[in-house]
Order: structure tokens, then C-alpha cells, then sequence
């Protein structure tokens, strides 16, 4: 039986910090994508609408959920290319262990990228996300057996 560690109340506001500061960044995303469905000329026919995820899809490290013609495609959000590094590693891992995985696009948002910037990943990464469920057929990644 492993020992509960208590951890100080600061820790906590630190995680409580960091965790609005990551739900505002996903709100921006949010944002910049229904501002283009609305008023972009060039919105693809496919694509309907984005959603902040749930609590448990936030669990499962899906932030941003885009409805489209395939279902639901999924987008993560972070604030640099290292924590993109970090959350990849991280999916590869669990995958490994056998557990199936849902497939993301990742998006850096943080204050020295423009909305412009923030738009041409995320849908970059929405069409790569779009491609492989088309032909997979499902927005997870089957559980593998561990070896």
C-alpha cells in the first residue's frame, strides 16, 4: 500500500494557477476557431464547430473538441514546443503500457503567437487529425498489447 503524501496549500494554488491559466489558453483557441467558422471565407464545408472538452476529456488530454463531418476530432493545447515533447512522450508511453489513446492535434497557444499564427496550426492540425480518422475509422488509438 503506497503512503498518501499530503502537499502544502500552496502547491495546490500553484496547480489551481496553472490550471486557469491553461483554461484560458484553451479558450483563446476556442475563440479563434469560431470567429473563423463565422466569419472566414474560406471555412471548410467539413468543419462545424469547436468546443472547450470536458472535465474528463481534459483528463483524458483533449482540450478542444471539433465537430466535423468524420466526428469528433480532438485538439491539445500547450504553451511551448517542449510541453508538446513532454505530452507526445507521455501518449506514447500509455499507449505502450496498453491503453488506447485518443488521437490529437496539438496547438501552441501562448501570448507571443497571433491569433493568425494560432488559426494556420490548428487547422493544419485538424486536417492531419481529419486524415487519419478517415482512414482508421475511429479518433482513438487501439490499446496495444504490451510486450
Amino acid at each position: 500500500m503506497m503512503k498518501r503524501v499530503s502537499r502544502p496549500p500552496r502547491y495546490w494554488e500553484a496547480y489551481r494557477a496553472r490550471r486557469e491559466f491553461g483554461r484560458m489558453r484553451e479558450a483563446r483557441l476556442v475563440d479563434v476557431l469560431r470567429d473563423f467558422l463565422s466569419n472566414g471565407r474560406h471555412r471548410p464545408p467539413w468543419m462545424q464547430s469547436a468546443e472547450l472538452g470536458t472535465d474528463h476529456q481534459d483528463f483524458e488530454g483533449i482540450d478542444v473538441v471539433v465537430k466535423t463531418d468524420v466526428g469528433d476530432l480532438f485538439i491539445q493545447v500547450k504553451s511551448s514546443e517542449r510541453f508538446k515533447y513532454l505530452f507526445v512522450a507521455k501518449g506514447r508511453k500509455q499507449w505502450k503500457t496498453g491503453r488506447a489513446v485518443p488521437i490529437v492535434g496539438i496547438v501552441i497557444v501562448n501570448d507571443g503567437r497571433t491569433d493568425r499564427e494560432i488559426l494556420s496550426e490548428a487547422l493544419s492540425e485538424i486536417n492531419r487529425v481529419r486524415q487519419i480518422v478517415q482512414l482508421q475509422g475511429s479518433n482513438y488509438l487501439p490499446a496495444r498489447k504490451p510486450a
